[in-house]
């Protein structure tokens, strides 16, 4: 019986060796590459061009590493969110001058960092636009995403809490370890490495290339980024029908995968307290804040409304105007999709320019 557990063991070990060796070597995001492929990007966007090709890329590494460099410059509005407002830019704006720093699967601490990145390298805004994200206040959802802007944070809580200990915790160390390296065990991504392969697509430095963001449909499978902080969707979402878009959403909303997002969770008390916090440490330092809370495809949203296991997005957006009318903060948009058809939205979060236009026309940042 002490043979079968050791060779039990030594199997799994094996087992799991062989991914981590897989990920840490192969790894489809290039991390350990990673400064050197994004470092390309940002000389892309300095050159005032959009860099298009990439089949992932580390959104926080490439807008910090332009932000760092592209110079100080006045601002009117500054985008803070995930990949729902990476669109938003240009037109919708009104003429007006802003840089989107939205980041995709940021969490409220990665909207704070990519604020003081900015701010302290002169892109600075008199308002601030904040998306409001069901998973910003859930308890599941609390994981740092981005290592690459982990230091800047630090800098940051000594900035809005200059009279406390700021020492990382050994719980905090505990956690940064736990994500520096829960990716490399992760057979997900060892499948997504080896499809990438099978599929012969081209490496990153390979496949990035230049591009103008006035047509992003005639570039590529890979992700667009402008300099002006805007991101556009892989091909994989750009070149394909909106009936196959459409059944997509379907078998999503159908299966279980929404019960990652949304099933039986609960809204964290120290991260609402932490985005108070934020919100009031940019009110004080002379900031105009607007919350923007974008609509769902109806099809997700009029699965989901009437079951209480899938609240957490209701619960969310009440909280969230409840803490817009007590700071005199405006909040624009709803999960609640009125007026918009499944037709004009890419997957079951992410709407067309067009959602965005209508609901930006009614934002004044003169006010």
């Amino acid at each position: 019986m002490f043979r079968f557990y050791l060779k039990s063991f030594f199997l799994i070990a094996a087992v799991i060796g062989t991914i981590f060796a897989f990920n840490y070597i192969i790894y489809t995001n290039h991390i350990h590459k990673g400064y050197d492929f994004h470092e390309r990007i940002s000389q892309i966007l300095l050159q005032g061009k959009t860099a298009a090709g990439m089949y992932a890329f580390d959104s926080a590494l490439a807008k910090r590493l332009y932000i760092e460099k592209a110079g100080k410059r006045k601002l009117d509005v500054l985008i803070l969110g995930t990949s729902k407002v990476m669109l938003v830019g240009g037109d919708m704006l009104k003429g007006k001058k802003y840089y989107n720093a939205a980041i995709l699967l940021a969490s409220i601490k990665e909207y704070e960092t990519m604020f003081y990145i900015c701010e302290k390298n002169g892109f600075s805004a008199d308002n601030i636009l904040i998306e409001i994200d069901h998973r910003l206040f859930s308890k599941k959802h609390e994981k740092w995403n981005y290592l690459t802007i982990y230091d800047k944070y630090w800098e940051f809580l000594k900035w809005i809490y200059p009279d406390r200990d700021n020492t990382k915790s050994l719980s905090d160390r505990f956690k940064y370890f736990i994500s520096k390296y829960e990716n490399y065990f992760s057979i997900s991504y060892m499948h997504q490495t080896i499809a990438t392969i099978m599929a012969k697509q081209k490496t990153y430095d390979e496949n990035i290339f230049s591009a103008q963001l006035d047509n992003p449909a005639t570039y590529g499978f890979g992700w667009l980024i402008s300099p002006d902080g805007r991101m556009h969707f892989p091909g994989g979402f750009r070149f394909s029908s909106q009936k196959d878009l459409n059944t997509s959403v379907e078998h999503w909303v159908a299966s279980n995968d929404k019960d990652f997002y949304y099933k039986d969770q609960e809204i964290s008390d120290e991260l609402v307290n932490n985005f108070v916090d934020f919100v009031l440490f940019l009110k004080r330092i002379g900031k105009k804040v607007y919350f923007f809370v974008p609509p769902y495809n109806p099809i997700l949203y009029n699965t989901i409304k009437d079951d209480p296991k899938y609240d957490i997005f209701l619960r969310v957006e009440k909280l969230i105007r409840k803490i817009g009318k007590e700071n005199n903060i405006k909040v624009y948009g709803s999960f609640e999709p009125k007026g918009f058809t499944k037709d004009q939205y890419y997957d079951h979060w992410h709407s067309r320019e067009e959602v965005m236009k209508t609901i930006f026309k009614n934002i004044d940042f003169d006010e």
